[in-house]
């Protein structure tokens, strides 16, 4: 009796030992797939701390800017109080922060805090006009602060945090 071979013959039987060639075809397959999956996620994690780090520098670099263009003479004679509401040097930041804020649509709020001896963050001035729900008059604390933000009135070094939530909302 003559037998004919079929095609999936040759893929079900190694020529060397019976072994079944599909087996270790899946084998390689599945391997394949796990090694192309985890490449995909080990490329993804790459790609979004990369960014990440990207926008964080950038932050520090817009914030290095707008540092460069306040006078500290201005920011030395306010006190912290509701009295500076009158001062022709809050006035002056204001209107600076003011420009910087619709300027950069990435920016919602930006303001300058100070530290009271006892440690506590306040706020001098910021960018929102006493009208709105979001202002923070002068002197209004921030017990919000972060450990990081706090480290840096000590080491005075530059940091970018968050994302992280308060009373305004979710920022960085």
């Amino acid at each position: 009796v003559k037998t004919k071979s079929r095609p999936t013959d040759v893929l079900r039987y190694h020529a060397e030992g019976g072994a079944p060639l599909i087996h270790k075809l899946n084998r390689w397959l599945i391997i394949a797939i796990i090694v192309i999956v985890a490449s995909g996620m080990v490329l993804t994690l790459w790609t979004v701390q990369r960014e990440e780090n990207l926008l964080r520098a950038d932050l520090l670099s817009k914030t290095r800017l707008i540092q460069g263009g306040i006078s500290t003479d201005h920011v030395k004679t306010l006190t912290g109080t509701e009295s500076d509401l009158a001062s022709p040097d809050y006035d002056i930041l204001k209107e600076q922060l003011l420009r910087v804020e619709s300027s950069d649509p990435q920016i919602r709020f930006i303001y300058i805090l100070n530290q009271h001896p006892d440690g506590k963050i306040f706020f001098l001035v910021d960018s929102e006009p006493p009208g709105s729900q979001d202002f923070s008059p002068p002197g209004q604390g921030y017990p919000e602060a972060s450990a990081s933000l706090l480290d840096t009135f000590t080491t005075g070094r530059e940091i970018t945090e968050g994302p992280l939530t308060d009373r305004w909302g979710t920022w960085m």
